[in-house]
């Protein structure tokens, strides 16, 4: 088989634990044409939105590898309109070029990053009036489940 596109899934605080999982079932049946890591921004573990954490195998060194980022929700209470800091900043090593998914309320790091100025993307129905507002740079298609925007 030929090149196996790498595909990392990025796990913030609050990561609802059964998106965390998804790019991993989802794309582990498809017969060796993806490899699936996830990792975190510093190495450590991070809270689920449920009553435990996780720890996963990898840290942001990891994101200078990916053909596909993958950022999964997180918990609606840890929305902030400016990210994190060190969470914008993991971005940063990703590399031009590479694949960038967000589920749900993924795409509010994304966009606080930059990473979706003038750009088509989608949200959870709930969360777009609010999105929106935080980001009317960001072409905020609120009726759709996904976008693919090139």
């Amino acid at each position: 088989m030929g090149n196996v596109h790498r595909v990392v899934v990025l796990a913030l605080d609050g990561v609802y634990p059964f998106e965390l999982g998804i790019p991993s079932r989802v794309l582990d049946a498809a017969d060796g044409r993806y490899s699936v890591v996830t990792c975190t921004v510093d190495g450590r573990p991070v809270r689920t939105n449920a009553d435990f954490s996780v720890t996963v195998e990898h840290g942001p060194e990891v994101l200078a590898t990916a053909d596909t980022l993958v950022i999964p929700p997180f918990d609606t209470s840890l929305l902030t309109r400016e990210a994190p800091a060190h969470a914008v900043a993991a971005l940063a090593a990703v590399r031009p070029g590479t694949r960038i998914v967000s589920i749900c309320t993924g795409a509010f790091l994304l966009a606080s990053a930059g990473l979706l100025d003038g750009r088509r993307a989608t949200t959870h129905w709930a969360l777009a009036e609010l999105f929106r507002s935080w980001y009317p740079q960001v072409l905020l298609d609120p009726d759709v489940l996904f976008v693919d925007d090139g």
